[in-house]
């Protein structure tokens, strides 16, 4: 049994001097990393393909968005397991799966109740984005009356300086 490499087979058979070639036996665990490397190879291949493909459409924007995405999923991981391990397991390295699984289901609902409370809770960013939206739903609802399409892509705005005599601007 060896692994990838052909040079240890190739030497074997010429070391002993067989009639015959001895049929080659791959460990396991070399056929798995292969089979990782080749897929991992046909991965980046189909990869490149999709990135050309959009690139060969003018999906410019789409690509920028794909190649500048920045997810790094590894670290919020790593993360969650480090506030698992420490602060749920309280260091322990062997516990049961039943155990485990409540640990998971409180870490779950721990998260879950602190997003919530995120979301409701009015804090200063929180607060000052729900003014900004109202006030702009204000204007928009002031100036819907205001403009006036004249075809696609031209409009009239009226003024407001001059209520007596009313003009429209054209952009």
């Amino acid at each position: 049994m060896t692994d990838g490499d052909i040079k240890y087979y190739n030497a074997w058979t010429e070391a002993m001097e067989m009639e015959t070639k001895p049929r080659r036996l791959l460990c396991l665990w070399h056929i798995i990393k292969n089979w990782n490397i080749q897929g991992r190879s046909k991965f980046h291949q189909l990869k490149e393909n999709y990135l050309n493909h959009l690139e060969n459409d003018g999906e410019t924007e789409f690509l920028k968005y794909l190649l500048n995405a920045g997810i790094n999923t590894n670290m919020a991981l790593e993360s969650l397991n480090k506030v698992l391990k420490y602060n749920k397991m309280k260091g322990q390295r062997n516990i049961r799966v039943d155990k485990l699984l409540d640990l998971l289901e409180g870490l779950v609902d721990d998260r879950m109740c602190k997003r919530i409370a995120t979301i409701e809770r009015p804090n200063a960013n929180n607060y000052q984005h729900r003014v900004n939206i109202e006030e702009h739903r204000k204007a928009e609802s002031q100036l819907i009356n205001k403009i006036n399409i004249m075809e696609v892509g031209k409009f009239s705005v009226k003024s407001t300086s001059k209520a007596s005599n009313p003009h429209y601007k054209k952009f």
